[in-house]
This record gives C-alpha cells, structure tokens and sequence, in this order.
C-alpha cells in the first residue's frame, strides 16, 4: 500500500470493503459464498404477483407467507373474488362471509380462484421446499408446482411417474402419456396449478435443479 492509504478488511488497498461484501447467510436466498463481511443485503423472502382474470383461474404457489389463514391471504383481492376451489373444497363469498370448507391455503395444492374482476394477487413469500413430497391418489389429484420459473416436463417429471400418471392438465392446456411419450404442453410453469390423474396411488417429488429452468439455461 501507499501513502496513508490502508488495507481494507478485503485486502484491497485504500479499498472500502466493497469487493468482499454482500450476504453472509446461507439461508437467505441471496447468500455470496465469497463474501466475508456482511452488508445488510440478505433477503428471505421473494416477490409474488399472480394475474387473476376474470373467471376461473388455475393457480398455486411457489413462495407462501407465514399466514395461511384464508381471510388474511385473499383480503387484498377480497372485493375482487367470488370464489376459491380446490380438490375436494370450497368457500364462495356471500354477504362478505366465507361459506365453505377451505380454511387456509396449503403449499400442496391447486386452486381455482373465481373472480368478478380482473385483478393481481401480491405478496412477499417464503420458498416453498422444491423437494414437497405429494402423495397421490387414484384418479384426478389437483397440486401446486413448488418452483419459480418455467421447466421442462421431463426434466422435472421422476420416470417413477410414466405410465402411473397417464394424464396432466393445467388451465388450457394438457399433456398425456402416450406410446412412452408425453404428448402435449413442454413446460411447467411456477405459478400454474396441475391436475394429475393416475391409475394409482404414488408418491413423488419434482427433480427441479434452478440451473435447468428455462431463465437459467
């Protein structure tokens, strides 16, 4: 070094820190594996936004707040909604009450979201796990995909699954196991809600690697 210039903690002469600062956490979803000094910066939360059209929209979620309950999740669209059904359960609004049998939003599942109005559901969530384990049954299942962003169906899919699960549907689209071949939609899509329908009862995880979505690649 020169002068009266000094060595910062970095090792950089009349440096100031900067270059090994960031975030130190390895829980936070930004952590800097090269970083030695801590900066402040770490985030644990990400931003969702769902666009809700009105009608009937097939959604889940890969990011969820710490309340689940079903007045406080919805209560930013409330004037917007009329209703929200999932398998096997549902609430409709009336006389701005819930009427109905879902009481909170679970990480598991799919959701229709009835609305009168377009509107945007936003929120700062936490990551969902993207090793959730779902436990199918025979027959029509309605489930959530745990990952932000777009992959391919076969990159995600465990072959576990070919030829028990014979049937994928999302809103306006569909895929199919046919002659050792899916056949229809590529892509799974954070965000979108799924219908798997099986020929029996399996449990499975999704194979997602954030490097083999399609922003990563």
């Amino acid at each position: 070094c020169f002068g009266d210039a000094l060595i910062d903690d970095c090792g950089i002469c009349d440096g100031d820190n900067s270059s090994c600062s960031g975030c130190t956490d390895p829980n936070a979803l930004n952590y800097d594996l090269e970083a030695i000094i801590d900066d402040g910066s770490c985030t644990y939360t990400l931003p969702v936004s769902v666009e809700l059209n009105q009608g009937a929209n097939l959604v889940s979620f890969y990011a969820l707040p710490e309340n689940l309950e079903l007045e406080n999740f919805v209560s930013p669209i409330f004037n917007s909604m009329s209703g929200l059904i999932t398998e096997g359960s549902a609430v409709t609004l009336l006389n701005n009450e819930w009427i109905g049998s879902i009481l909170s939003i679970d990480s598991l599942d799919g959701y229709w979201f009835v609305m009168n109005e377009n509107d945007n559901l936003e929120f700062n969530g936490y990551p969902l796990d993207s090793d959730l384990e779902y436990s199918l049954h025979q027959g029509p299942n309605l489930i959530s995909f745990p990952a932000e962003g777009t992959y391919l169906l076969e990159d995600v899919l465990p072959e576990s699954l070919y030829g028990v699960v014979y049937g994928i549907i999302s809103e306006g689209e569909s895929a199919y196991y046919l002659d050792n071949n899916w056949i229809g939609f590529e892509y799974f899509e954070g965000g979108k809600g799924y219908w798997f329908k099986s020929y029996e009862d399996i449990s499975f995880s999704f194979n997602i690697d954030s490097s083999e979505s399609i922003v990563a690649r």
